[in-house]
């Protein structure tokens, strides 16, 4: 065999070789994304199966401020960190109106904004503080909200959502992976 010829031969295996090098890389990339979407597809329901929460009683103290005590009645911890991707709506009457309207109030624990909910006080087996993982109050900038506490949160609403309390008041809690609570019907 000629030089050419192997030259020739030897560049076209170099090429198949490259080829298969790739397709394989291809594969394995390939099956190491189906593995991590199957892994966080994993962790999500193991979220859902060990997260709940149950709202204790929900209490307006006036047309734009309403207190809450929620339970973390699940086997984790939910991070203050994400109490910004926690969900409260309001569902009640306005004043002036004869018709229920829904409400979402954003987690505002510095009051900054003119409607938000904050948390102002943790229970743990109904003594006022909690021990594991304290939450950082009144900042909540750390800590942890663990299974069995109990928030008491205050929820403040604008002027232009004040409430006609003669109507039944709503609230409906959403962890940051979706577990729900509702706790409703409260009239004063």
């Amino acid at each position: 065999m000629s030089n050419f010829g192997m030259l020739i031969t030897a560049s076209t295996l170099t090429i198949i070789i490259m080829l298969i090098f790739t397709q394989c890389t291809y594969i394995i990339q390939t099956g190491i994304g189906i593995y991590y979407e199957g892994l966080e597809a994993l962790r999500h329901r193991i979220s859902l199966e060990s997260t709940a929460i149950e709202i204790i009683n929900v209490t307006p103290q006036s047309n734009t401020t309403i207190y809450a005590r929620i339970k973390n009645t699940g086997s984790c911890s939910i991070p203050v960190i994400q109490f910004n991707k926690m969900e409260i709506f309001v569902i009640g009457t306005l004043v002036n109106y004869t018709y229920p309207t829904v409400i979402r109030v954003p987690f505002d624990q510095s009051s900054i904004r003119e409607e938000g909910w904050r948390v102002v006080s943790v229970y743990t087996n109904g003594v006022i503080g909690d021990v594991l993982n304290p939450i950082d109050l009144p900042s909540a900038l750390s800590g942890k909200w663990d299974p069995l506490e109990e928030l008491v949160i205050i929820i403040t609403l604008s002027n232009k959502h004040a409430l006609n309390l003669t109507h039944p008041i709503s609230v409906v809690f959403v962890a940051p992976n979706g577990v729900s609570t509702v706790e409703g019907g409260v009239q004063n």
